[in-house]
């Protein structure tokens, strides 16, 4: 018993300066030599389990793996675990790490950063209402950290509770002023968008100005921090553009290292519009040369062109852009229903005035006739007051006349359907 005892005391004094040997060739970031030397030593927890750190370090997580499975085999143990489970997550089998991570906490509640990871986790499998509450507990114990918050935050706006998202982007930035993520998000989420900014020139008093200036406000607060950054950059030139406030447009592309198709092309029409139409023409003849011209490029060219009273070249480029212009299949499935209407064959018709509607959802002509066909179509007149409702409250500023007839076919469908019941 006691030669045993003695026996299994040298062998674990001999695995312990075999192990001792290889931490030190580690540290000298000679990881070849160390598993070198675990390889000649006898298979036990500790040098089977030192195999898979190595390996996880040197990102072969599919040999972590195996090391850290047979190192389970010697004995439970919750690092190991933990290890294991992090290389399940770094080769996206994230129910494997999922699983691995709950049984650690279950013995070791207290493992913060592993909560995160799994929070994290749960948020990448759209598991968001387990992310959110796993996230609010890591801020009780921690409340410190602004990347806690800011990805509250962003599972808040998975959730669809933008005003929740917003409250902790702004506690994210409370602890850094400078956290990226949430200054960028925060710009997004008060970024207001005109849906009648097209109307607002003809009917000036019926609407409110749209005020986006805290969305400014962080925006340039990111920039200030940021000044280069791409994405940062690209959102600026984005609203900018849609404030119609060119100059700055012009400015923050240029901050970019690199003008994507779409930025050139963005660049190319703010000098347009800012009647800079030697600039436009180079950007716009920069994509045609690359073959990355799209039908806008040939429109704004050609405009280019009419500005500058060169009629030949704009009716060239506008005439080049026309036939280039691929069509849209919502006007032949809008002009497929009208024949089917006037052959009076309604359900094919409404089936078409559909799939319009599928390809572009601002169809007023489609919308209009599909509720016109399923008032003639259906005894259940709930279905043609659905549709004009819709078309109501998507179309109220398109045609008076046609506006006029829909509200008052809603009033004389409600009346009907009310004396239905």
């Amino acid at each position: 018993m006691k030669k045993m005892t003695v026996l299994f005391l040298l062998v674990s004094i001999c695995i312990t300066a075999q192990i001792k040997k290889a931490d030190s060739l580690l540290q000298l970031g000679n990881y070849q030599a160390a598993l070198l030397v675990l390889n000649t030593t006898k298979n036990s927890f500790e040098t089977v389990n030192k195999k898979g750190i190595i390996y996880q370090q040197i990102g072969n997580y599919q040999k972590a793996i195996t090391y850290y499975t047979k190192a389970l085999d010697f004995k439970k143990n919750l690092k190991t675990k933990e290890n294991l489970g992090k290389c399940y997550q770094r080769i996206n089998q994230t129910l494997k790490a999922i699983s691995l991570f709950e049984e650690v906490l279950l013995s070791n509640p207290k493992n913060t950063l592993l909560k995160y990871h799994l929070a994290k986790l749960y948020k990448s499998k759209l598991k968001f209402k387990k992310a959110k509450n796993i996230f609010k507990n890591i801020i009780l114990t921690d409340n410190t950290n602004p990347n806690y918050y800011y990805y509250l935050g962003s599972t808040y706006l998975n959730l669809k509770q933008k005003d929740s998202a917003k409250i902790h982007f702004l506690n994210a930035i409370k602890k850094d002023s400078t956290h990226f993520k949430s200054l960028y998000n925060l710009t997004k989420q008060y970024r207001k968008i005109d849906k009648y900014k097209k109307y607002r020139k003809v009917l000036k008093e019926k609407f409110k100005p749209v005020n986006n200036d805290t969305s400014y406000y962080y925006l340039e607060r990111g920039l200030k921090y940021y000044p280069k950054n791409k994405a940062l950059n690209e959102l600026a030139a984005k609203y900018t553009f849609s404030d119609e406030k060119y100059h700055k447009t012009i400015s923050h592309l240029n901050n970019l290292d690199y003008l994507s198709a779409k930025n050139q092309q963005k660049i190319a029409m703010a000098y347009y519009y800012i009647q800079d139409y030697e600039k436009s023409k180079d950007y716009l003849y920069d994509l045609i040369e690359s073959k990355k011209a799209t039908t806008q490029a040939y429109f704004y060219l050609a405009l280019t062109y009419k500005a500058e009273k060169n009629f030949e070249l704009a009716q060239q480029y506008m005439e080049f852009a026309i036939l280039i212009e691929q069509p849209q299949l919502t006007e032949f499935y809008f002009q497929l229903g009208l024949i089917f209407q006037e052959n009076k064959q309604l359900s094919k018709a409404i089936k078409n005035f559909k799939l319009a509607l599928e390809e572009k959802k601002l169809n007023s002509k489609a919308q209009y006739q599909l509720a016109l066909t399923c008032d003639s179509y259906y005894k259940d007149k709930t279905i043609a007051l659905k549709h004009y409702e819709n078309y109501l409250s998507k179309f109220k500023f398109k045609n008076p006349q046609t506006v006029a007839f829909v509200e008052q076919r809603i009033k004389e469908l409600n009346v009907m359907i009310f004396t239905k019941k």
